[in-house]
């Protein structure tokens, strides 16, 4: 077969770092961006957003409640941490780092590359992601 490198079952499928002998799996996100490099690999985070209906006749958000406390949802391939950010978060390197802290097996080295972004997921739009950039 003149392909066979192609077909290594051995061969990782995802850049993350892998924890032990563990197999990671990609995230879903979107195919590709003009940067390189397969966003589906890439670390994102999305705040929680689930609505509930309160006695008043008042939509409550737990969301919206964790979000006031900066809680959000790490998710690097098919791991989900809750994390906790700093009151007002100034640049993404902040992000960055709340992934490093949540996934002992991401680097502080590893994250910093400038080929890994990170995605916020629109919750309401299904599996729509948006690169976080600094602004």
């Amino acid at each position: 077969n003149d392909h066979a490198e192609y077909a290594d079952p051995r061969r990782p499928s995802s850049t993350l770092p892998t924890m032990g002998t563990r197999p990671i799996t990609p995230v879903r996100g979107p195919a590709q961006t003009q940067f390189g490099g397969s966003p589906s690999t890439m670390p994102r985070w999305e705040p929680n957003r689930t609505e509930h209906f309160l006695k008043n006749g008042e939509y409550a958000t737990p969301g919206r409640q964790l979000e006031q406390m900066n809680v959000v949802f790490l998710q690097a391939n098919d791991e989900v941490k809750r994390a906790i950010l700093p009151p007002e978060v100034h640049s993404l390197d902040q992000v960055k780092m709340a992934f490093v802290r949540a996934f002992p097996n991401i680097s502080r080295h590893y994250i910093e590359q400038p080929s890994i972004k990170v995605y916020i997921q629109e919750p309401s739009k299904g599996q729509l992601f948006y690169e976080l950039d600094d602004p």
